[in-house]
Parts: C-alpha cells; sequence; structure tokens
C-alpha cells in the first residue's frame, strides 16, 4: 500500500516500530509521549492509506465507519497531550499535583 501511494518502502518499518514498540513503551510508561505520537503517526497513516474511502462513510450496525480507528488515534492523541501519569516508571522524583 505505500509504494501504491508512491511512499517510500522503508516507512513499512515505521509501522512495524509504531504498532509493537510504541505500545510496548506506553505500557510502561516510558517514553510515553514520543511512543503516542509514533502511535497518531501510524494511525494517520492508516486511516490514509486503507481507509480513505470510509472517511464519511456509516457501517453495517449504523455507527460511524472508522469508529475503532478513532478511538484508537483518540487515546493516542490523549496519552501525547496528557502525559504518561502518575504510575510511569520514568518518574522524576517531583511530585505532581
Amino acid at each position: 500500500m505505500l509504494l501504491k501511494a508512491r511512499l517510500p518502502g522503508y516507512l513499512s518499518h515505521g509501522i512495524l516500530i509504531g504498532e509493537i514498540l510504541a505500545p510496548l513503551l506506553i505500557l510502561l510508561g516510558i517514553y510515553t509521549r514520543p511512543a503516542a505520537f509514533l502511535q497518531v503517526v501510524v494511525m494517520v497513516m492508516a486511516i490514509y492509506l486503507v481507509h480513505s474511502r470510509e472517511m464519511f462513510s456509516i457501517g453495517e450496525q449504523g455507527g460511524y465507519a472508522l469508529e475503532l480507528q478513532m478511538l484508537y488515534l483518540a487515546g493516542s492523541l490523549a496519552v501525547f497531550f496528557l502525559g504518561a501519569g502518575r504510575f510511569s516508571l520514568s518518574k522524576d522524583g517531583r511530585k505532581r499535583y
């Protein structure tokens, strides 16, 4: 699909990193914001490459056709803007309220 969209083939390595390594980093709370940003980029590319025809359509059950993809995208954006939180492994020792 990358080659059909006239994008370089080496971008496929970013998909593997964005779907395997980034979620693990987010779960552990290490480099959370860069990992969440990488997931945002991967989801935007997936929506653009695979689901662009379904962007404004309704699914079989009457809901938005890209509901799951938008849920992943919104969740990644929330983690990017809000950060890792109190229980992350990469604490810097300061209390945050």
